[in-house]
C-alpha cells in the first residue's frame, strides 16, 4: 500500500478519536501501571543523549515525560505528527509547562529536517505506525554520525499476544502491526540496538491482582516486576516474547546493513 493512503488514513483515525482502547486498559490496568512505572524510569536513564543537544520526537507528547526537568531537557526540541487532533494536544500540554517544544504537522516517512541534524530521535509507541522500509532511512538520515535512538514499541511475537490484537481489532488503526522478529533485523541494520522489555509476567498476575486488590501498587505486582526483570536477565532469548520493549541505539557509522 503507498504510504501516503497509509499515513491518511492514520490521521483520519486520530483526528476523528475512533479509536476504542477504555476496555483493554481496564483490563491491563495492574500491568499498564507496572509497565509506565518501570519503563519511564528506564527511558529516563537515556534522556542525557538529548541534553542540552538537538532531539526529534516522532509524536508530541512523550517529552512531558520524559523531559519534564528543563535541566536535563533538549537545546532544540522538535515534535512531530501527522494528526492535528494529536498535535493541539502536544500543544496544550506546552502551554503548563517550562519545555517549549516546536510542533509540526508531519509525516514521520518524509521527514522536512536537513542531514544529520539531530543528536537524539524517540518516540512512544510509533514505529509499528509506520512502514519502516521508508521510516527508517528518514530516521537515519536526520541523525547525526554516531545519534542516539530510544524508541518504545509493542512487540507481536508471543502468540498470546498475537491472539489479544486479533480479538481487540478496534483498540488499533487499522494499518499499524507490532513488531516482528523481521522488523527488529530492519532497525538493526540502522542501528546498533539493544531491548529491554516489559510485561510477560505481570499479564496473567495483573488479573490475578485485580482479584484481591483495588491499588496496583501490592505485593503481587511486585513479584511480577522481580519476574519480569529477572527472567529476562536469566534467559535473554525470552525477552522477545514480552508485550513491550525499549528499543535503543547508536547509529551505525557505516551505513545500514545489508
Amino acid at each position: 500500500m503507498d504510504h501516503q493512503t497509509r499515513a491518511e488514513r492514520e490521521k483520519s483515525q486520530y483526528n476523528e478519536g475512533s479509536l476504542k482502547r477504555d476496555s483493554i486498559n481496564k483490563y491491563f490496568a495492574h500491568a499498564n501501571s507496572l509497565l509506565f512505572s518501570r519503563l519511564h524510569g528506564d527511558a529516563k536513564k537515556y534522556t542525557y543523549h538529548g541534553t542540552g543537544k538537538k532531539a526529534l520526537e516522532l509524536g508530541c507528547e512523550v517529552w512531558k515525560i520524559w523531559f519534564e526537568d528543563p535541566a536535563t531537557s533538549p537545546r532544540e526540541l522538535q515534535c512531530i505528527n501527522i494528526s492535528e487532533a494529536e498535535l493541539e494536544t502536544g500543544s496544550l500540554m506546552a502551554k503548563s509547562s517550562k519545555i517549549k517544544p516546536t510542533f509540526h504537522l508531519m509525516d514521520a516517512h518524509k521527514l522536512e529536517f536537513q542531514d544529520e541534524h539531530f543528536d537524539f530521535i524517540y518516540g512512544g509507541a510509533i514505529l509499528h505506525h509506520l512502514d519502516l522500509s521508508i521510516a527508517l532511512p528518514e530516521i537515519s538520515r536526520v541523525l547525526k554520525p554516531g545519534g542516539f535512538i530510544m524508541f518504545v514499541e509493542p512487540l507481536n511475537i508471543n502468540p498470546l499476544s498475537k491472539m489479544i490484537r486479533c480479538l481487540t481489532p478496534k483498540a488499533r488503526t487499522l494499518d499499524e502491526h507490532a513488531l516482528c522478529f523481521k522488523d527488529l533485523r530492519s532497525i538493526g541494520s540502522y542501528f546498533d540496538i539493544s531491548l529491554t522489555s516489559y510485561q510477560l509476567f505481570s499479564i496473567p498476575l495483573g488479573l490475578v491482582s485485580t482479584m484481591f486488590y483495588d491499588e496496583a501498587e501490592n505485593p503481587v505486582m511486585r513479584f511480577a516486576d522481580i519476574l519480569d526483570t529477572r527472567m529476562q536477565q536469566l534467559v535473554p532469548f525470552l525477552k522477545y516474547y514480552y508485550r513491550y520493549a525499549l528499543i535503543t541505539g547508536y547509529k551505525r557509522s557505516h551505513g545500514p546493513m545489508k
